[in-house]
């Protein structure tokens, strides 16, 4: 995890340099966070990348949003 994050501050990238640069602990590609592919690294004892984190608490807030802005709309 560390290596992780030590490319990140070196290289603004957390992922090795080169693939030769992968080892037994960093041996996934750690996917940059898109709103298409919304890419998130699951740290536990093993390592994966998973997609959407909070989906439905997201959705949620959301929703909100899209509501309280029609609300504001209408007292204009």
């Amino acid at each position: 995890m560390t290596t992780y994050w030590t490319n990140f501050a070196k290289y603004s990238n957390p992922n090795p340099p080169t693939p030769d640069d992968y080892d037994a602990y960093i041996n996934i590609e750690w996917k940059p966070y898109t709103l298409e592919e919304p890419f998130y690294m699951d740290i536990d004892k093993k390592l994966s990348l998973k997609q959407n984190l909070f989906k439905d608490r997201m959705k949620f807030w959301d929703q909100l949003y899209v509501e309280a802005a029609i609300a504001h709309s209408s007292l204009r």
